[in-house]
């Protein structure tokens, strides 16, 4: 199922009790819609650059059981970084030097991970702030992915090295703490045993790769 959302207005708030257990639809269990709905205010469209589009790729996975409250703290994080990176991106360069440049479209990408060298392609089109979320079972049936790729500003690799440190951040004073993808991280990797990476190509985007294992949590 590919849906294909443009913020035109919508309305919500989602709470969830801190390291409740839950399994229910993913995308629900996980906040993804509801953080939308919460950052709904930041995609809409702005003087410098038209709305975000955001574009949902859910595919048909199993149920998982994690701590519903952190992953929505881990969504939330992911997404306002890619935020910030598209309105870095738009800020840094004029519109129109973008548009003769080519434009990262992420509806080209593969199905499948992409490479390093092959994350997100240009394409002689205008420029269409996009990010992506892409939900899968893995082969054996034993992890859950979550991909969230988005056509911002991007990084480099001694960046990329870097990203999850605490206290790091690439934003001016004022505008970063460098905790949110630390913490993003130390949920994923220490709370529910999965892997959480990076990989990105500078001025032309990024992809986190969220991996959690399908089993039980154990306090």
């Amino acid at each position: 199922m590919i849906q294909i959302f443009a913020a035109v207005g919508l309305v919500g708030y989602l709470s969830f009790k801190n390291a409740q257990k839950a399994v229910n639809d993913l995308a629900n269990q996980l906040g993804i819609d509801s953080t939308l709905m919460i950052l709904d205010s930041r995609l809409r469209a702005t003087q410098k650059r038209p709305a975000m589009e955001v574009i949902k790729e859910y595919g048909e996975i199993i149920p998982i059981e994690c701590y519903a409250g952190q992953m929505n703290q881990v969504f939330m994080n992911l997404l306002s970084n890619a935020i910030d990176a598209i309105d870095e991106k738009i800020n840094n360069v004029q519109p129109e030097k973008i548009e003769k440049a080519g434009a990262d479209k992420l509806t080209s990408l593969p199905t499948r991970l992409p490479t390093p060298n092959y994350i997100l392609p240009k394409s002689e089109i205008e420029f269409t702030p996009q990010i992506k979320i892409r939900t899968e079972l893995t082969k054996d049936k034993k992890f859950i992915l979550i991909q969230i790729l988005d056509n911002g500003v991007g990084m480099s690799r001694e960046v990329q090295q870097r990203i999850f440190e605490q206290f790091f951040t690439t934003k001016d004073v004022g505008k970063g703490t460098g905790l949110g993808l630390a913490i993003a991280h130390q949920i994923i990797v220490e709370k529910h045993r999965g892997t959480l990476e990076v990989k990105s190509v500078s001025g032309h985007g990024s992809q986190f790769i969220i991996t959690i294992p399908i089993y039980r949590i154990e306090d």
